[in-house]
């Protein structure tokens, strides 16, 4: 009886410790992350003094991987908040205080904040859709779409008025299944989409639909915000998705 207990416990115990090898493995040991954190914060304080940070977040950068992303962030500041990646020993791999002052951190703001209005404001519509993860486009050069917003433009802790964003700036992309995929269907769908949005009061620069039903699929392209209500609509998404077909 006793050996059997004993060998009861030498099991639990075995268990436990690859239960905790595993976690920590996966998730990170939380000694590491706290390690990781303190480097982080000395790390910030040396590098950048003219700034008052603190880390609010931390975790694995991937999991088993034995490095780190701490959070660092101003409180008198919104928008100077970026990720210093730390190795578990403490050792500083990387920093993306550039996402601070190339305006990247501003533009993902004005992003959260749109993004929202527009969620809310579709699910009005009569209809199944996914809306694309990206309803701001981040303007990268010269062959950017005309309504990409350039990062580099914005200012640090401005309060931008986000629907005068969403007008200049708004770049939708509608996916629907199971619907006709031809022109007159597309927009009809893309003036349901204008009718929702602007009952809402969520303006929007551009709107792109795209439909499949099964092997048929049908691309609207990208459709500034005034022409949707014009007439000969049906016939302007055909020539955009007749173009991209033959593109491909």
């Amino acid at each position: 009886m006793r050996r059997f207990i004993g060998t009861l416990i030498g099991a639990g115990l075995i268990l436990y410790g690859v239960g905790t090898l595993l976690s920590h493995t996966l998730f990170g040991d939380p000694r590491d992350e706290q390690r990781a954190i303190a480097a982080a914060e000395q790390y910030v304080a040396t590098t950048y003094p003219h700034i008052e940070l603190s880390a609010v977040h931390a975790g694995l950068q991937i999991w088993g991987s034995g490095a780190y992303v701490v959070t660092m962030a101003s409180e008198v500041s919104e928008d100077t908040q970026f990720d210093v990646v730390v190795n578990g020993d403490g050792a500083i791999i990387d920093d993306y205080y550039d996402d601070v002052f190339t305006g990247m951190v501003t533009f993902n703001r004005l992003h959260a904040e749109y993004r929202p209005l527009v969620e809310t404001a579709l699910r009005s519509l009569p209809f199944e859709h996914d809306l694309y993860e990206n309803v701001l486009t981040v303007y990268e050069g010269e062959g950017s779409a005309e309504e990409a917003l350039d990062p580099a433009t914005l200012i640090l802790d401005h309060p931008y008025d986000i629907k005068q964003i969403g007008r200049d700036h708004g770049s939708l992309f509608i996916w629907i299944e199971g619907e006709d995929a031809i022109a007159q269907h597309a927009s009809e769908r893309m003036r349901d989409v204008k009718r929702v949005l602007d009952e809402a009061d969520v303006p929007f620069r551009t709107l792109l639909i795209s439909i499949q039903d099964g092997n048929e699929s049908f691309y609207s392209g990208r459709v500034n915000a005034e022409d949707i209500e014009e007439d000969g609509l049906a016939e302007q998404l055909q020539r955009n998705d007749n173009e991209r077909k033959e593109m491909n």
